[in-house]
């Protein structure tokens, strides 16, 4: 973890290609049951917390097939100690079962 990621010229663009993106639309688009866990930032940061919150509120809004875990923390969730892993076994189950 001390020494620098290396990024090559593919990664390079993959990130230029997420950095043009509008994320928003695109999840706006989905059909099919989605399971979106996300960090709030409360208490880190005030300004992404409200960014978050905001985007959340957005999202529900438009009524999607999207199942929403919400999760004390910022970026990187799936390192969260309190991960909720057997909500994502049984989403993923639920899903497989319904043939999707």
């Amino acid at each position: 973890m001390n020494d620098p990621a290396k990024l090559g010229r593919g990664g390079l663009n993959l990130l230029f290609g997420f950095y043009h993106l509008d994320v928003s639309q695109l999840m706006r688009s989905l059909q099919v049951p989605t399971l979106l866990i996300y960090g709030d930032f409360v208490g880190l940061d005030d300004k992404e917390a409200r960014l978050t919150k905001s985007a959340m509120m957005d999202l529900q809004r438009h009524e999607l097939p999207i199942t929403y875990i919400r999760m004390a923390g910022g970026h990187f969730v799936h390192w969260n100690p309190a991960f909720p892993i057997e909500q994502v076994r049984q989403f993923l189950q639920t899903e497989k079962a319904s043939g999707l």
